[in-house]
């Protein structure tokens, strides 16, 4: 009686204080415009890691083996290689502060052709910003790159967000040039971005022009450091790493999606992986542990909560001839999705969601793989993530290879799956002996 009681208390404590303030983030326009931003970029920086694992492969003379193939324009294939990270992975920033701007502005004003104009006056407000450099020699001038990857990043939410938060006010209050209804609508349309995009551009510039004036180099130095610590602690501690994990299984359990809490911290683990892929090509030591890689493929194996852990356990007891007919069925219809880190069927079938009797290890398995990893990694046990971020369906094992370009990805990742699962079958067993009496 005490124990269904206690139950009872905490689901009424979900329910009331947790799910509330849970679905109140989820719908939090912003966020999804940061999430959606970063996903315009996510393709680019899957394909820009592919060259990167290539280039880093951990094999004899590797390096000095590609250096020496060579070719016209590029100079070589190592080059080529870098090159083609540098211009995929190493421009993340363009789609993100164009697409935050764009799903923003959209989520306002509910117009396409308006919202890609939102986007490309965020995107010409980001370059205004940017430092330029220019080649004493030859006069000639272009963007740093640097600040087109990872350390231009904060200053693209931020700017993509105030930029298409003004642009939908004037927009919303109809202060716009307005064309004849005879001029095509992809012509009209154009033209009402033209006076709230003049209006962006010329306050960033004034914002440049501020920030020269106080003695700085350029604004995005300025968020670098200001942020640094508070970014430093959520994305790359331990610490900060498990309240985020936790956070996400946590609203998972009530309903509602974990990518909430993975949006807000992912475009800092895409820092991470981006320093840690710069230091890669330079040959200097790897500054990070936690990176997009590192929460993808070591902490969430399975998905969320790493349910691969608890399809584990239910093999457990089918090979002790112990699980139930309910617990089978489960099992041959969510056991290959899982290997590509689909977990929906276990979620929704098991289920997880709103499930108190398997809170406890959805929680705790993943942040225990933080643990683990990460200490691993930080007394040089495992190698550390090289900054290559792979598809989020990448199968275990496979992943830790190629994300760590070393064998001890994989055995960490082995290591943690038997782990998770010897966390996780004490808690299934127990389902499955409730779910054996009621088929009897």
């Amino acid at each position: 009686m005490g124990g269904n009681k206690m139950k009872s208390k905490f689901s009424d404590f979900l329910n009331k204080k947790v799910m509330p303030f849970a679905s109140k983030i989820a719908a939090n326009k912003a966020l999804m415009a940061i999430r959606d931003g970063v996903g315009f970029a996510i393709t680019l920086i899957i394909i820009g890691s592919i060259p990167l694992i290539i280039n880093s492969l951990p094999f004899d003379n590797w390096s000095e083996t590609l250096k020496g193939i060579s070719l016209p324009y590029f100079g070589n294939l190592s080059n080529l290689l870098n090159i083609m990270t540098d211009m995929t992975f190493g421009i993340m920033v363009i789609p993100t502060v164009f697409g935050i701007a764009y799903s923003f502005t959209k989520s306002h004003i509910k117009d396409e052709l308006k919202s890609i104009g939102s986007g490309f006056v965020a995107l010409g407000s980001f370059f205004v910003v940017t430092p330029v450099v220019t080649n004493s020699k030859t006069g000639q001038t272009g963007i740093d790159l640097n600040y087109l990857g990872s350390k231009g990043l904060i200053i693209a939410i931020i700017l993509g967000l105030i930029s298409a938060k003004i642009f939908s006010w004037f927009i919303e209050h109809n202060v716009e040039i307005k064309m004849p209804e005879s001029v095509p609508p992809a012509i009209s349309k154009t033209f009402s971005a033209l006076i709230p995009g003049v209006v962006i551009v010329f306050l960033w510039i004034l914002v440049a022009l501020g920030v020269g004036a106080l003695g700085f180099d350029n604004i995005h130095e300025v968020l670098l450091k200001l942020l640094h610590r508070p970014l430093s602690f959520l994305g790359g501690t331990l610490s900060g790493t498990l309240i985020a994990v936790g956070l996400n299984s946590l609203f998972w359990s009530i309903g509602v999606h974990g990518s909430v809490i993975n949006t807000a911290m992912n475009p800092i683990w895409l820092m991470n992986s981006d320093a840690n892929r710069l230091a890669l090509q330079q040959g200097e030591e790897l500054p990070h542990i936690v990176t997009n890689s590192f929460i993808s493929n070591f902490t969430y194996m399975g998905g969320s909560g790493a349910t691969a852990c608890l399809i584990l356990s239910l093999f457990v007891l089918m090979i002790m001839r112990r699980a139930s007919a309910e617990s089978k069925a489960l099992t041959s219809v969510a056991a290959a999705p899982s290997v590509f880190n689909i977990n929906e069927p276990i979620m929704f079938g098991y289920p997880v969601v709103f499930n108190i009797a398997i809170l406890i290890p959805f929680i705790i398995v993943p942040m225990v793989f933080a643990t683990t990893t990460y200490f691993s990694m930080k007394l040089g046990i495992v190698a550390k993530p090289t900054g290559t971020v792979l598809n989020w369906t990448m199968p275990p094992i496979v992943s830790g290879y190629l994300a760590t370009n070393s064998i001890s990805g994989s055995i960490l990742q082995i290591f943690n799956l038997i782990l998770g699962t010897l966390i996780y079958l004490p808690f299934v067993a127990s389902i499955n002996r409730k779910q054996l009496l009621a088929e009897q």
